[in-house]
């Protein structure tokens, strides 16, 4: 693994460009609700599950799914990240994958924990063993990393890092879930950001990012393809911290249409994003019908994106 490998920024002049990616390009045979269920322990009946999951918030629903065994939860997880390797779903690319990673950004974070970026970026990733993408891959911007979370942690391919800022598949403890692990991963956050002191407002013309929050707070974002559910509250909570920030942060701007389901309104959601000084842009699009698929979107979002990098460039 490489160490030290971190990028400088004047960000007086030129702040990173940032691509903050969810589940949304991905394929269903990886959805959040599927590996979910997947975790349910046994002895949790299946029609009580069905009937109460949908009411339960993705981090708690988590919880009760899994065992709460360290070893035996990670195990699961590598069994289920396994399992959809062995399925090839690194081969059901998005087709508007390539345009959006083809974009000039200085670093890409990603809640996923599987590795469709990186496979669209070299096909012989997911081929190469996980010594292999330890040595020739993987990289931390501290001499140690004590953490199990990857706050400094990433994979370079060519010019583009990747951070798994909810762990990745072939570090099963690093996989965040659980509301447990959620609560875990925030703390580190903060223990990240204390270290950091001052840094931001003292360095801007010299800014180390030397972990995804640096990124998350000093870069320009953009947001595609993430739900942001309110279960998310290491999401929310640094939000909230961006607002508290004594430097200048960068823009962030959440993409995601209006979306006028009945189990998926998003318009609250959306209110609160903006209300925390988000930029959100719904490029005039809306969701009525089950069977739309959000590829207009998209196609739209990523040519926005391409037009704003532009302008700040």
């Amino acid at each position: 693994m490489g160490e030290n490998e971190y990028k400088i920024f004047n960000i007086t002049k030129k702040r990173p460009k940032v691509l903050f990616l969810g589940n949304g390009l991905f394929y269903n045979e990886c959805s959040w609700d599927d590996f979910i269920d997947d975790c349910r322990c046994e002895g949790i009946h299946k029609d009580d599950w069905d009937k109460h999951k949908h009411q339960i918030p993705y981090t708690i629903r988590a919880g009760i799914a899994c065992d709460v065994k360290d070893t035996n939860r990670w195990n699961n997880y590598k069994q289920k990240t396994d399992e959809l390797k062995n399925k090839k779903i690194y081969q059901l690319e998005h087709p508007l994958l390539d345009q959006l990673l083809a974009l000039p950004f200085d670093a890409i974070l990603t809640t996923n924990y599987t590795y469709q970026i990186e496979n669209a970026l070299n096909g012989q990733f997911v081929n190469r063993s996980d010594r292999y993408i330890q040595t020739h891959y993987s990289y931390c911007t501290k001499d140690k990393e004590t953490s199990r979370y990857l706050l400094h942690s990433y994979n370079r391919i060519n010019s583009h890092d990747i951070w798994h800022i909810h762990g990745e598949a072939r570090r099963k403890s690093s996989m965040v879930l659980t509301h447990d692990e959620y609560g875990r991963l925030t703390a580190e956050v903060r223990k990240v950001i204390k270290e950091t002191s001052n840094n931001y407002e003292k360095y801007q013309t010299n800014l180390k990012m030397k972990s995804w929050v640096d990124y998350f707070l000093m870069g320009d974002v953009y947001s595609l393809g993430y739900g942001a559910d309110f279960s998310e509250f290491v999401f929310w909570w640094m939000i909230e911290r961006r607002k508290r920030e004594v430097a200048p942060v960068g823009n962030f701007t959440f993409y995601e249409p209006e979306d006028h389901r009945e189990t998926k309104n998003n318009t609250a959601k959306l209110f609160a994003l903006s209300a925390s000084k988000m930029n959100v842009e719904t490029l005039g699009c809306t969701i009525n019908d089950k069977a739309q698929d959000f590829n207009a979107f998209y196609k739209k979002a990523i040519a926005d994106i391409k037009d704003k990098i532009k302008m700040e460039n």
